[in-house]
């Protein structure tokens, strides 16, 4: 029998390489995983309407992770594990302090992201995501919606002062971490990728050495942690690599495949 019931992968810069399609080998190994009675799913900063496409071409029917753990839900919101938001005033507050820095905001909502202002990088953002952007200008008075995330856009040598100035106003009831380099996010308060996978774990019956996860970025350390093999993909900072159990040779989806036939195909036994 093998040792991993559950497999946990994050998406961008983990299974999805820039500019890229997800590879047919890619779905091959995910298929080939469930037909061995192994469950799969996604844990991903990206909203949970632009992860749902992803997890149906590749056949997974178990709750999704999205929105950095904000939304656990299964692709049909047949299940929902967990559906977290940041409360309207505070979600005004923030997209008013971008506003005021001159930056691009990204609201994710259940079935929609919304901009309030026009960005050169926004159509390559929403081509990569499979998610159309739609820009309201007077986005911060007229959101109506609580989002389960909201996304800073800036230059990746300003995210990290970014990151302090917004940590020290002490947002009620939000988390603020960093998905991408030149993303700044704002998350409810609580949820993380980790969580969101120990929910799934949980509702299918799955224990914490039975976990195998996979990503690529700081924001994955805590899923990584929480698994029972945590693996980063060879393109990972290296600042991150000593958090992991496997640095694979590979970079993005090549990785993964490297890692799943290391460590899954051949029954939990590394290679």
């Amino acid at each position: 029998m093998n040792r991993f019931r559950l497999a946990v992968f994050d998406l961008d810069g983990t299974l999805l390489e820039p500019g890229c399609p997800l590879q047919p080998d890619v779905i091959a190994s995910v298929r080939r995983l469930r037909a061995q009675g192994i469950y799969a799913t996604l844990a991903t900063g990206r909203c949970f309407a632009a992860t749902r496409g992803v997890a149906e071409t590749l056949g997974i029917d178990i709750p999704l992770i999205a929105a950095s753990g904000a939304s656990v839900m299964s692709a049909n919101r047949s299940i929902i594990l967990e559906d977290r938001k940041i409360s309207l005033p505070t979600a005004r507050d923030i997209l008013y302090r971008i506003r005021d820095l001159g930056k691009v905001a990204y609201v994710y909502l259940d079935n929609a992201i919304l901009a309030d202002r026009d960005h050169p990088d926004s159509g390559r953002y929403s081509r990569g995501l499979g998610c159309a952007i739609s820009v309201e200008r007077s986005l911060p008075s007229v959101l109506s919606e609580a989002p389960s995330m909201i996304v800073l856009r800036a230059e990746p040598d300003e995210v990290k002062g970014l990151r302090e100035k917004f940590c020290s106003l002490g947002l009620y009831g939000v988390a603020v971490s960093s998905s991408m380099p030149h993303f700044l996010d704002f998350l409810p308060q609580g949820v993380s990728k980790a969580r969101g996978v120990l929910l799934v774990a949980g509702h299918l019956g799955v224990a914490r050495h039975q976990i195998i996860a996979v990503g690529d970025g700081e924001n994955d350390i805590e899923m990584l942690q929480a698994a029972g093999m945590g693996v980063l993909v060879a393109n990972a900072p290296r600042e991150i690599w000593a958090s992991a159990d496997l640095v694979t040779a590979g970079s993005y989806w090549k990785g993964v495949l490297e890692a799943l036939d290391r460590v899954v195909f051949s029954n939990g036994v590394t290679t």
